[in-house]
């Protein structure tokens, strides 16, 4: 039987058999469904993603650079069929997450690949045809993700016009999603930048004054995890921004504290 054949049932089988295998063997079977992966892959469902994406990444535990270039290019190639299903978008950054976790123990291919001229293409493509939130929220997620790991500025991504307007477009898309723009911020809060400028870009197309008000109340929320260095660093930079935003902070903060005036006392000694 020619490997492309081989329907969605009989492959599932064959991977999770393998898991049972020495490594040396699992390696081998990848190799004989190498060449034909992709087309694999488009024939699995939503509830195969998991067993598929485990044993891509087994692959990256072998010594042969190859198969872990092609297990990478096959992990992304994955995640590409998935997101156009009826994924739970939740369930899939977290999945996305764990995998960014293993991927820096095994080589940083995937990331960059990841921010590569072509693959920004494809995305924007993607993109230019879809309006769907989910989509566009998960690779501007995954595009940032990666930015972050691997210490780009802000300043920097956006001089990659590519990245620019795949940024732009995804925030024209997700800006009224309240619950998107909270997971966004939340990724980039470790960094003052990234997170200064996204808050701003959001907060100033939500036009709307309860939108705005609930961007403030995640803003608190972020800042009342951090520690006194990171708070002081994330104010600083909206501030240098938009020190309306602060206003709105404090006003919030004022109107929910019990001791006004030593809240007062408070906020005059950071100004």
């Amino acid at each position: 039987m020619d490997v492309k054949e081989i329907d969605r049932e009989i492959l599932i089988r064959i991977i999770g058999f393998s898991f049972n295998l020495p490594d040396e063997n699992i390696f081998e079977i990848f190799k004989s469904l190498e060449k034909n992966f992709e087309v694999l892959i488009t024939k699995l469902n939503v509830y195969d993603c998991d067993v598929m994406l485990k044993f891509l990444i087994k692959n990256l535990d072998s010594d042969n650079l190859f198969v872990i270039q092609r297990s990478q290019e096959l992990i992304t190639f994955l995640l590409d069929e998935m997101i156009l299903k009826d994924i739970d978008l939740n369930s899939f950054i977290d999945k996305v997450d764990e995998l960014f976790n293993i991927i820096k123990d095994k080589g940083l291919y995937f990331i960059k690949s990841n921010l590569k001229e072509e693959r920004i293409e494809f995305i924007n493509a993607i993109l230019n045809k879809i309006e769907d939130s989910k989509i566009h929220y998960f690779y501007l997620y995954i595009t940032i993700k990666s930015l972050l790991e691997l210490d780009y500025t802000f300043e920097k991504a956006l001089k990659n016009e590519g990245i620019r307007s795949l940024i732009e477009k995804s925030l024209n898309v997700i800006f009224e999603d309240i619950d998107k723009s909270k997971s966004l911020l939340n990724l980039v809060s470790n960094s003052p930048e990234f997170f200064s400028n996204l808050f701003i870009i959001l907060f100033d197309k939500s036009e709307n004054e309860l939108k705005q008000a609930a961007l403030i109340g995640i803003l608190i929320s972020i800042i009342d995890q951090k520690d006194e260095f990171i708070s002081y660093q994330l104010r600083r930079e909206i501030k240098n921004k938009n020190s309306e935003v602060l206003y709105e902070e404090f006003k919030l903060r004022l109107e929910n504290v019990e001791d006004k005036v030593k809240f007062l006392n408070f906020i005059l000694k950071m100004f």
